[in-house]
């Protein structure tokens, strides 16, 4: 649904998804500073908001850059180019906890 990394954080703080496809290469903001602010604005809605569930999807899927997506905030990583099979697999995984996509407390 968002073009940008900024339309894509003003989605995300006007309601809560049960599960974010992030890419990390987007124009205006990128997706690791989009969920590094979306992660400082949920911790400042600590009691009204819970944390979503937002993977990152990049095709530089090397150890250090899914590092780099885990420590801006991301949930989960998927390497791209992603296959049918692969994003299904990883979707049942996922949305069949308990509250969506995000993990049970």
């Amino acid at each position: 649904q968002a073009g940008n990394g900024e339309e894509g954080l003003r989605l995300m703080q006007s309601r809560p998804f049960h599960l974010v496809l992030c890419d990390i290469m987007m124009p205006v903001m990128d997706g690791l500073e989009c969920v590094r602010r979306l992660r400082a604005w949920e911790a400042a809605q600590a009691a009204s908001r819970p944390r979503q569930y937002i993977c990152a999807l990049s095709a530089n899927a090397d150890r250090p850059d899914v590092d780099r997506c885990m420590e801006a905030g991301m949930s989960d990583f998927l390497p791209k180019p992603v296959r049918i099979q692969a994003l299904v697999t990883f979707l049942l995984g996922r949305l069949d906890r308990p509250g969506g996509g995000r993990p049970a407390a």
